[in-house]
């Protein structure tokens, strides 16, 4: 999630994670900070970049 977001945007973050993590999903909120719900992704371009690593990560876990 943005660190811009409204406070709307970071309830149902919020809320879909908690969520998610009642049916089994091994979740958490990352909050980006200085983007929001149309930049967020942004950090994908960045092979370096916090997202980048975790989506490996999680990509490679077994």
């Amino acid at each position: 999630m943005g660190g811009n977001e409204s406070n709307e945007f970071v309830r149902q973050s919020r809320e879909m994670a908690a969520a998610w993590g009642g049916k089994g999903a091994d979740t958490h909120v990352e909050i980006v900070e200085g983007a929001d719900h149309f930049t967020v992704l942004d950090s994908l371009a960045d092979p370096d970049s916090a997202m980048v690593k975790r989506l490996v990560e999680l990509a490679t876990a077994e």
